[in-house]
């Protein structure tokens, strides 16, 4: 065996294991981080976990693993976005290999199907304009994710609107009065 040759295969090997070394960083460094995103997770701390299990799914391997999404669902629903975090939670049924997977996102779309109601505002004819609505419930709400998510709708519908673009909105679970903050000439469909 000559020298060229020699230097040809270590040039090679080190290619080679090269490669797999810094492929090997990227999913250490994927792990760490979402490490660290179950345990912000844990503490309770949601809107940090959302931006930190954002960024791991725009990498290739976080759009396929079952824990991102989860964690951005369940996430999203304590943050009252229930519409994003079903779709999310549809998305982590798909990714489950397991079956405590299943398992777990099947109680929290129950828990969300228990707790919250579809509406759906539709503009007719006029599509993709807002109104703005109060809204007071009619009885008294005891669960307390259900008096944040009033809470938080309540405040946007006064001030920025409701879009009537036929889009599901979900309303915790109870009876409601609702009035239009302003008049209009639509007719609503609910």
């Amino acid at each position: 065996m000559n020298i060229r040759s020699a230097a040809g295969l270590a040039g090679l090997a080190f290619c080679i294991f090269g490669s797999i070394g810094s492929y090997s960083a990227h999913a250490e460094d994927f792990r760490q981080k979402y490490l660290q995103g179950k345990m912000l997770f844990k503490q309770k701390l949601y809107t940090d976990t959302l931006r930190e299990m954002r960024r791991l799914q725009k990498t290739p391997r976080g759009q396929r693993h079952f824990g991102v999404h989860y964690h951005i669902a369940v996430s999203l629903y304590f943050r009252g976005n229930i519409r994003e975090s079903r779709r999310f939670l549809k998305k982590s049924w798909s990714l489950a290999k397991r079956t405590r997977h299943r398992a777990s996102v099947r109680r929290v779309m129950q828990r969300v199907s228990a707790l919250f109601g579809r509406v759906v505002f539709r503009a007719v004819p006029q599509a993709g304009s807002r109104i703005r609505l109060k809204l007071q419930a009619t009885e008294n709400l005891h669960h307390p994710h259900k008096k944040l998510v009033l809470r938080m709708l309540k405040k946007r519908w006064s001030t920025v609107g409701v879009n009537l673009d036929g889009q599901p909105v979900y309303l915790p679970q109870g009876a409601y009065r609702i009035e239009m903050g302003r008049p209009t000439c639509h007719k609503l469909a609910f």
